[in-house]
Formats: structure tokens, C-alpha cells, sequence
């Protein structure tokens, strides 16, 4: 597994809900490790690709239940980040200077990104529908 310190942003969001699916938590970064970066191409953040994993787990089950709670979930991060789409979400970050701005920069709003996407899931969980585990 790939040391922790360095899990990128799709296998941080599906890791914070291993445990409620009963998922192993090496299983979980495993299956989000290709989806950080926008699938290391800026194209949809890793964070909304986790974000949908989690629903699919939650309500896989009914796809309209699904359906609306994905857009649920997207409406909720646009709001807040602007876009689903990683390089738009870093679009100024990219802009900086110097390297070191670049990542400091960088790791500071994935950080927001994973947080929010967390608790927008989390609101969702709680009050759209039952988990089907």
C-alpha cells in the first residue's frame, strides 16, 4: 500500500468511509489510487469521483436515489469550489511563481476540497436515505 502520507485526494475521501461499508482501508486506496489529480490529468477532481464511489456504496441500489443525491453532492461542491473539474479548481494555484507556492498552494485547497467533500457527503448520509451496507 502506498505509504499514507501521500494518498492522494480520492483515496482520502472514499478512506474516510471504509469503515462505514466495512471496506478495508488498503482495499479503499487501492480502488480510489488512480482518480487523485482529476485522474492525473485535471480533468474531474478525485474528490467528486470518491464522492460517487460513496453514493454508488450508499444507494447503488436505486438509481434514482443515486441520481439525485450525486447531484446533491455535485450542486453542494460547485458551490463552494466553482467547478468538479481539477484544473479549473487550480487554475490560479497554477499561476504562482515558484514551485514551492505551486505546492503549498496546491496542498492547501485539495485540502478544502477533501474536507468539503467529506462533510457534503457526510449531510447527505445522514439526512437523504439510508446506507445500504
Amino acid at each position: 500500500m502506498e505509504n499514507k502520507k501521500h494518498r492522494n485526494c480520492a483515496q482520502k475521501v472514499l478512506g474516510a468511509f471504509a469503515e462505514d461499508f466495512a471496506i478495508d482501508p488498503a482495499l479503499a486506496d487501492g480502488i480510489a489510487s488512480a482518480f487523485g489529480g482529476g485522474r492525473f490529468r485535471g480533468e474531474t477532481c478525485g474528490c467528486v469521483v470518491a464522492a460517487n464511489m460513496v453514493l454508488g456504496l450508499a444507494y447503488g441500489h436505486d438509481r434514482e436515489l443515486l441520481k439525485a443525491n450525486s447531484l446533491r453532492f455535485e450542486e453542494g461542491f460547485k458551490e463552494i469550489h466553482g467547478s468538479v473539474n481539477c484544473s479549473e479548481i487550480l487554475r490560479e494555484v497554477r499561476a504562482l511563481q515558484t514551485p514551492a507556492k505551486v505546492d503549498a498552494a496546491k496542498a492547501e485547497r485539495c485540502s478544502r476540497c477533501i474536507d468539503d467533500s467529506i462533510a457534503i457527503l457526510r449531510g447527505i448520509l445522514e439526512n437523504h436515505g439510508p446506507i445500504n451496507v
